[in-house]
């Protein structure tokens, strides 16, 4: 891989987790939930589980063997996406889901659980809480 992608591919994860840290720094001091219209709103929650709350629990044992597996699969994504390279495989869509699990990993860390805080709602439907990390797994 040249320099210039290096470059390129450092800058997306860098920017990915910035924008990931100073957004939910905001959320954070969030008081009440902030509706901006009939389809977005923030309110601030914590995720101890995975993806759309799947095992949140205040478990301390549960979290903290769900976070054992979550750095596993970390440390693998980080090693297949070492051989994409090698294979000369566009490795974009794994810097985004990297991205996105290490400022998620740290919110499980430092805040026991990863923050979640921008609701997408239509009518009586309500998408579970997310963040921009997670955006970013699910784009890549």
């Amino acid at each position: 891989m040249n320099t210039q992608k290096k470059l390129l591919y450092f800058f997306i994860a860098t920017a990915i987790i910035l924008l990931d840290r100073i957004t939910k720094s905001w959320a954070l001091g969030l008081t009440y939930d902030w509706i901006v219209n009939r389809f977005l709103s923030f309110g601030l929650t914590f995720n101890r589980g995975i993806n759309w709350g799947l095992f949140n629990s205040s478990d301390a044992t549960q979290f903290w063997v769900i976070n054992s597996l979550i750095a596993v699969v970390i440390i693998a994504m980080m090693v297949y996406t070492w051989y994409c390279n090698k294979l000369h495989i566009s490795i974009a869509p794994n810097i985004l889901i990297l991205a996105g699990a290490v400022s998620n990993y740290y919110d499980r860390l430092i805040h026991g659980g990863v923050i979640d805080f921008i609701v997408l709602s239509a009518g009586n439907w309500s998408w579970p809480a997310f963040n921009i990390a997670d955006a970013a797994i699910v784009t890549g």
